[in-house]
């Protein structure tokens, strides 16, 4: 991979990497410690044989500063759905913002930005009202929160007394909820990533 082909931003002890894979920039969150980046979540493409315009079509990458915040700004298209997602950074803050918003012409499918939790880490809710991913052999841990409808997928979370038990693959997903129908629309939603300290 060349260096163009990947952008990391720091936050805090949170880090977050786009990478370039064919004509799509995906991207990675998890956490710095000891100085070794630790994946928690990595954002999901449409797998071929499903409606490749479900979740974020993203094709370019452009960078902003504003003030001391760094702003990586995406956009795409899949179909007849144009895509932007913009990922704003606060440096030392440990925290991500991101807004994600889709034009699209007379769909009915339910959309939104897809996770999978990577390889020994938990995904459950918070009582924060938000979603608590993390690795069981590290601190601290991340929570997604939203306005709009976020769920756990793929899987499912069992708290014992022994801890979390994760079955399957899990993972999140966030959108807007179910379109109107409408032959236009924008659709948009937003949430942030956090470090939660313990």
């Amino acid at each position: 991979m060349k260096a163009s082909d990947l952008q990391v931003f720091e936050s805090g002890e949170l880090r977050v990497e786009f990478s370039r894979i064919s004509d799509r920039w995906k991207h990675t969150i998890g956490i710095v410690s000891d100085g070794q980046f630790i994946p928690l979540l990595e954002s999901d493409e449409s797998p071929p044989d499903d409606d490749p315009s479900l979740t974020p079509a993203l094709q370019e990458l452009h960078l902003e500063g504003r003030g001391a915040r760094i702003v990586a700004m995406l956009v795409g298209m899949s179909g007849e759905s144009h895509w932007s997602l913009s990922a704003e950074f606060a440096p030392d803050h440990g925290r991500a913002f991101f807004d994600v918003a889709c034009r699209r012409r007379g769909h009915n499918a339910i959309l939104g930005s897809s996770y999978s939790a990577k390889a020994n880490c938990v995904v459950s809710l918070n009582e924060r009202s938000g979603i608590e991913v993390r690795n069981n052999a590290l601190q601290p841990w991340l929570i997604v929160e939203s306005p709009y409808p976020t769920g756990i997928t793929g899987g499912y979370t069992v708290d014992t007394d022994q801890g979390s038990v994760s079955e399957a693959s899990p993972g999140l997903m966030i959108g807007p909820g179910e379109p109107d129908g409408g032959a236009s629309q924008t659709l948009r939603w937003h949430y942030t990533v956090t470090v939660l300290q313990r």
